[in-house]
Order: structure tokens, then sequence, then C-alpha cells
């Protein structure tokens, strides 16, 4: 059986406080979105603001 090409890279596993997770929960539920997919564009707008010379973000709601 030939294997599903993963979307994304290699996974993380990031521990938040309660209030954070439920911040991310709210944000998640306005934009109809996982919280998998606000970290994600979190990220992304971080490493834009603090520069990663050949960054491109991709992949996922972002680009939409």
């Amino acid at each position: 059986m030939k294997r599903k090409p993963r979307r994304f890279g290699p996974r993380l596993t990031v521990s938040v406080t309660g209030d954070a997770y439920e911040a991310l929960s709210v944000l998640a539920a306005k934009d109809d979105a996982s919280i998998s997919w606000v970290i994600r564009r979190a990220i992304n707008e971080y490493i834009r603001r603090h520069g990663s010379a050949g960054f491109k973000a991709h992949g996922g709601r972002e680009n939409e």
C-alpha cells in the first residue's frame, strides 16, 4: 500500500499553561481552525518578523 506524503515536516511537542491553551482554543474556534493551525501560523509570523533568510511559509491555510 502506498503511503500518503506528509504535509508537514518534523513534529514538535510543546507544553503551554492552561491559560495559553484556553486562549489558543478560543482563537482556533473563532477562525474555525485547529489549534495546530493557529500555532503553525504564529510560528510562521514569528519567523517572518524576526527574519530568517530564505524562509518561505507553505502548507495549510496560511497561504489562502
